[in-house]
């Protein structure tokens, strides 16, 4: 049976480098879990005395490291490959995608003494270890004689990508298939109680409640389920899709950490956000909550211009911090320390940095004494100002953060109504924006103008937004009205830009 590991023999084998080898022998083997166990504090005895808890199932010593490893015909990864098959309870009970293998490879090439690390759900375990037990590796040997030895190795268990996500292997089949019924599902008018769609449906939420942080698969089985009747299983897939898409906001409260994964993008997170709003709007849970949240992504999106799936350009980003210093800091270092909000030096550095990247550079700065007390203090009244203006607008520019202008006053709307979606636009338009953003906001509200009639019915739009199809008994008629309904606020908002179509 396999237990989680006590120490790992990754460890044990780089430190026994510099001890020799060493061995235990057939009278150190206890009938105990299987497992490692010190008996000295002296660094040689250390390992000399270190037991093996099998259960007397090897012939002879158990070497810690031999003159050549064991080899497995293949590498343990295709080995995997071609054996390992997750079961969809094992990935929702643990959802591992890599795991570290320690075992003992027998003088004939067979494995006992198999353990897991950080591995607790039985079904996994088990999984594991018939396949490890499947192994016959060609044996280490010492002198040219095979050896008993341990062997410690890590299995990388994605299979590939399908639609662009990794998937474990076993999984992909019931990934596949899901990213098809979304495909159909998208593309074709099919009617709720149709056997086509609820197979399409079936296949579709296997998938997206395997894997809710892929929002191709998530955020399309929502609105599904939401064309149903379902708004409580709708709502709570799009709080998992964000829950994984980026834990670091949604499951340790962080938000200004930026998730460690290279298929994210923020457009994506607010178009999960936003359609959270729109379910829970639709299906009258409280969305206060969920307003605040979009508004608050929003933001920090219009400062930081993170939207995007980019690759980093490192010697890029060296040379604009580089340029950046001798920019700002020099000005402080000559004694020019009269920079303000309105004056040349801070509109220059405003037009051709990131915000962040200035707030970023104050730290490493003050903490290599290049700038004093009093430069940091200003320097940071300054950034805390330019933060601020830049939520208004200012220096607002590019096309995507116009719409993200956009998809604020929607997230307005959907919550609070016409009147505050007009309110803010004014407030907007009065400040300090852009003379590009007041033409895009003015833009918008002569779209939203023309399109009044098929927006008058709040309601009825947001069920358009929340439902994918029409809902469920939903005569010709009423499915004519939805569809324009969406094709309205399509017209008037950014939802197309916000969804990659």
């Amino acid at each position: 049976m396999i237990r989680v590991s006590v120490l790992s023999l990754a460890t044990v084998l780089l430190l026994s480098s510099s001890a020799g080898v060493a061995s235990v022998t057939g009278e150190d083997y206890m009938r105990k879990s299987v497992g490692f166990e010190p008996q000295k504090s002296g660094f040689a005895d250390y390992f000399k005395e270190f037991k093996y808890r099998g259960s007397g199932d090897v012939d002879g010593s158990v070497l810690l490291q031999s003159e050549t490893p064991p080899v497995l015909p293949g590498g343990v990864n295709n080995f995997f490959r071609k054996n390992f098959c997750y079961t969809p309870e094992a990935w929702k009970a643990e959802r591992k995608r890599a795991i570290t293998v320690d075992c003992v490879i027998r003088k004939d090439g067979t494995v006992t003494g198999i353990e897991c690390q950080k591995i607790s759900d039985p079904a996994l375990v088990n999984e594991v270890e018939r396949v490890v037990n499947k192994m016959r590796w060609k044996p280490a040997t010492v002198d040219g004689k095979p050896v008993n030895v341990y062997k410690s190795f890590y299995v990388d268990l994605n299979a590939g990508k399908i639609g662009g996500c990794s998937v474990p292997y076993g999984l992909e089949e019931i990934v596949s298939n899901g990213y098809r019924s979304a495909s159909q599902l998208r593309k074709e008018r099919v009617a709720c109680d149709s056997q086509l769609f609820k197979g399409n449906l079936a296949n579709l939420k296997e998938s997206a409640e395997l894997f809710p942080e892929y929002t191709d698969l998530s955020l399309t089985c929502a609105r599904l389920l939401s064309a149903v009747g379902n708004g409580k299983d709708a709502v709570t897939l799009i709080d998992s899709c964000l829950a994984l898409y980026n834990p670091f906001r949604y499951a340790n409260n962080q938000p200004s950490i930026r998730p460690p994964r290279r298929d994210y993008s923020g457009k994506t997170e607010i178009e999960a956000a936003l359609c959270g709003l729109i379910l829970r709007s639709y299906h009258d849970f409280n969305s206060q909550e969920t307003f605040s949240d979009v508004c608050d992504l929003i933001e920090r999106r219009i400062i930081d211009g993170d939207l995007f799936q980019d690759k980093t350009d490192l010697s890029a980003s060296k040379q604009r911090i580089e340029r950046l210093e001798r920019d700002m800091v020099m000005e402080f270092s000559r004694g020019k320390a009269g920079v303000g909000i309105s004056t040349p030096v801070w509109e220059k550095i405003t037009r051709e940095y990131n915000v962040d990247e200035l707030s970023r550079g104050l730290a490493y700065w003050s903490e290599r004494g290049m700038i004093d007390n009093a430069a940091v203090t200003q320097l940071s009244a300054l950034i805390d100002q330019e933060y601020d203006l830049m939520r208004k607008g200012k220096g607002i520019t590019d096309k995507d953060r116009l719409n993200l202008f956009g998809t604020k006053a929607l997230a307005i709307w959907l919550a609070e109504g016409e009147e505050s979606m007009r309110s803010y636009i004014a407030r907007t338009q009065s400040g300090e924006a852009s003379k590009q953003l007041k033409s895009y906001l003015a833009k918008l509200e002569k779209n939203y103008d023309r399109n009044a009639a098929a927006l008058a019915d709040r309601k009825g739009v947001i069920e358009s937004l929340a439902c994918l199809v029409p809902p469920q008994g939903t005569d010709e008629q009423g499915q004519r009205v939805f569809y324009e309904r969406r094709r309205a606020a399509e017209k008037v908002f950014p939802i197309k830009w916000l969804s990659g179509n």
